[in-house]
């Protein structure tokens, strides 16, 4: 009755409505789990529209397969094949493709299980754990085919018997055991296992060593560890693990798929910019705005390659710029004399960059763990301190003579506030 008017019946309600999404959260996990491999019967696009029996957007840890030949699966299965008993055992499971029958799917489920592929044995641990369809609850058949799966080299089977071993769940418990799988899970990149060492950090007190597994477990862009790493450092002007702010919310952004920020992004690590300098993380970044077909990023990174003593590569980005016609970085002259001078650039006075991106204010106010180094040179997965916004406005209204001033001269004050005055969250401020 905190706040609200005491209702124990309505408390009941929630607390119901939280399981039913945990369990749907448990399930969906399972089935991703199980459906891995499921690629090997990927229908063209094409031959997607004609067939007969295909299964739509079947979700695995390898991502969604758009079309899957239900029909090929099914001869698979009739020659012994584990890895289609597992994937057919989630279209029967979820009524994809095929007429839905949980029986046969956990029979074919344990079938796989039985054969030893550890795909279906972690499935299997977690649906036990759930009490899934036709199968009882039951923890020590969950931790049984957990640990089967977790001592193949699974990861994500490392994690879950970790938490089992850690709640003495189906299993004797044993802390300093758990700690071991949850430890080689997070060494393996099992997002989960990673936010699990951020969280043991925490509770130690070890804000460097949490920082540097909550930059690790960031690295797919999830929000809630996003939302966590904002927890941590606390919004507004505090910089994020190492690197400044804006350069922060420019990588949110990026991770998210945005390719004006992937292009950003990696100019601000080929200069290093606001963060440490990484060449391996430059080119991931260029290159993942080139795969999207941003065409604006082929200069920059033929530039990249030529500076780096790759003349043919640099030829092939020159020639895809040319081919396409973009040119608008090389009539950039701001940027350009940014990247072309041999000045360092210009400090706030406390050995913070302030630099100009095309026009908008980059304030470096570093501070923290540096991610890039705790990261064994990825420096790939801070973020999620957007408090203050990005320079939208000074990137669209001020000169270009007033953009290169800001870039090279400009201090801490003049860059906060022109982030303070943007549109919260606009990447293409940071960008244009």
């Amino acid at each position: 009755g905190l706040g609200v008017a005491r209702s124990p019946a309505e408390a009941q309600e929630w607390r119901d409505s939280a399981q039913e999404q945990a369990d749907r959260s448990m399930r969906d996990w399972a089935f991703r789990i199980a459906a891995t491999g499921a690629d090997k019967w990927r229908l063209a696009k094409g031959a997607a529209g004609r067939s007969q029996g295909v299964a739509s957007g079947v979700d695995s840890l390898d991502g969604v397969v758009p079309a899957v030949d239900v029909r090929a699966v099914g001869l698979a299965v009739e020659r012994g094949d584990v890895r289609a008993l597992s994937v057919g055992a989630v279209l029967l499971a979820t009524g994809n493709g095929v007429g839905k029958d949980e029986r046969l799917a956990v029979e074919w489920l344990k079938k796989a299980a039985d054969a030893g592929h550890r795909y279906a044995q972690a499935a299997l641990g977690e649906l036990f754990m759930l009490g899934w369809g036709p199968l009882e609850k039951d923890q020590e058949k969950a931790a049984l085919w957990m640990g089967r799966a977790a001592r193949q080299g699974l990861r994500e089977a490392m994690t879950s018997y970790g938490s089992l071993l850690a709640g003495g769940k189906g299993v004797k418990e044993n802390r300093r055991e758990a700690f071991v799988w949850i430890r080689k899970a997070a060494d393996a990149g099992e997002p989960r296992a990673r936010l699990m060492m951020a969280m043991n950090a925490l509770a130690r007190d070890e804000r460097e060593e949490a920082a540097h597994w909550f930059s690790l477990a960031a690295e797919n862009g999830d929000d809630a560890v996003l939302s966590m790493l904002g927890v941590l450092y606390g919004w507004g002007d505090a910089a994020v693990a190492g690197e400044s702010e804006k350069v922060t919310e420019v990588r949110r952004y990026a991770q998210r798929g945005e390719p004006e920020a992937q292009l950003m992004l990696g100019l601000l690590f080929e200069e290093g910019w606001g963060v440490a300098r990484n060449t391996v993380q430059a080119e991931r970044w260029f290159l993942s705005a080139a795969a999207q077909g941003y065409g604006d990023v082929w200069i920059p990174l033929g530039l990249f390659y030529a500076g780096s003593g790759r003349p043919e590569q640099a030829r092939e980005a020159f020639d895809e710029a040319a081919r396409l016609g973009v040119f608008s970085f090389a009539l950039d002259e701001g940027m350009l004399e940014l990247v072309f001078s041999d000045q360092p650039v210009a400090t706030d006075g406390g050995g913070d960059a302030a630099v100009s991106v095309k026009g908008a204010p980059v304030g470096a106010d570093a501070a923290g763990v540096n991610a890039g180094e705790a990261g064994n040179g990825t420096g790939d997965g801070v973020a999620g301190a957007a408090g203050s916004g990005v320079a939208d406005g000074a990137g669209k209204d001020a000169g270009k003579d007033t953009g290169k001033d800001a870039g090279k001269d400009a201090g801490k004050d003049a860059g906060k506030d022109a982030g303070k005055g943007a549109k919260k969250g606009d990447v293409r401020g940071a960008v244009k």
